[in-house]
């Protein structure tokens, strides 16, 4: 794995010192940095989003997705205005924009704002997500991309958790599904698979049902849940979900952490906001086979 030169030396000092970036990754030519150019049959658009406490890593992470071994065609970072009143940006995503980089401000619906405007914006083309706080690989578009060709029915995962269900087939907590790290998992399209959308996700055009649009309700169930909603409505439209490597581990900026959504849905507020999304959803449709039941048993 490989990961994208941020800056020149004193950069690359800084990247690894104050953000707590390791040694170990492998450097690419700094001339790489850019956008897509090249025709392509469906656009890349790399999309995620920010908060004020988070904004002064963001141009790091933006640097990774810059260099690329395959450009992506568009990087759209959403913001929430509210939010931002009064925070000053950081100049070098300034700079950024002017190698491509968009910034769009929108309603603040949380870590729902990485998909909801650019999956609507650009329907017809594959969307990536990820996360603001993570170092990423420079291979992570091309092992995303390659995994879409081999399935392009799917959605494509660089991390994944199995949603797991106890004897009397009644789904379990969130924080005892296991992450899969066994490689003998990748490759195979599951509908018991829940992707982390912040490691890195790729999502074909039209893989999500029409209710993953419905505002009110996603933000009456979930709305700091994005991975729950989202693999409902791939369930609701039979998407699957597919691992593309056996383990992505996460390495994390330094002073990113604190207050996480990912601790506090740990305590449980993922199963509240899932058992909401099943209350809506479960039967959508009137359909014979709930969600639960396609997830089970893999149903198509």
């Amino acid at each position: 794995m490989f990961f994208a030169k941020p800056f020149a030396m004193a950069g690359r000092l800084l990247w690894r010192g104050k953000y707590g970036i390791r040694r170990y990754f492998k450097i690419v030519d700094n001339n790489v940095r850019g956008l897509n150019s090249e025709p392509r049959p469906k656009h890349i658009i790399i999309s995620l989003t920010s908060i004020p406490s988070r904004i002064h890593v963001v141009p790091f992470v933006v640097d990774a997705l810059l260099n690329q071994t395959m450009l992506p065609d568009k990087i759209i970072l959403y913001l929430n205005a509210e939010e931002f009143s009064g925070t000053k940006l950081p100049e070098k995503l300034f700079l950024q924009q002017q190698l491509g980089l968009e910034i769009k401000y929108c309603d603040n619906l949380k870590p729902h704002k990485k998909y909801f405007y650019s999956m609507q914006a650009y329907p017809e083309d594959i969307v990536i997500t990820v996360d603001d706080d993570l170092a990423y690989n420079v291979d992570l578009v091309e092992k995303l991309y390659e995994s879409y060709l081999l399935h392009p029915n799917a959605v494509s995962a660089m991390r994944a958790r199995l949603i797991t269900f106890d004897e009397n087939n009644e789904l379990n907590p969130y924080s005892t599904w296991p992450l899969i790290n066994d490689k003998n998992w990748v490759g195979k399209e599951l509908m018991s698979l829940l992707s982390t959308t912040g490691a890195g996700v790729l999502f074909p055009p039209h893989c999500l049902h029409s209710e993953t649009f419905n505002k009110k309700n996603l933000q009456e169930t979930c709305l700091e849940a994005d991975d729950l909603w989202l693999k409902v409505m791939e369930v609701m439209q039979r998407i699957p979900v597919v691992l593309v490597i056996p383990s992505c581990k996460l390495v994390t900026l330094k002073g990113t952490q604190e207050n996480t959504l990912f601790m506090k849905n740990q305590l449980g507020n993922n199963d509240k906001q899932m058992n909401k999304i099943l209350a809506i959803y479960n039967h959508y449709n009137n359909s014979p086979k709930t969600v639960l039941d396609i997830i089970r048993k893999g149903i198509n």
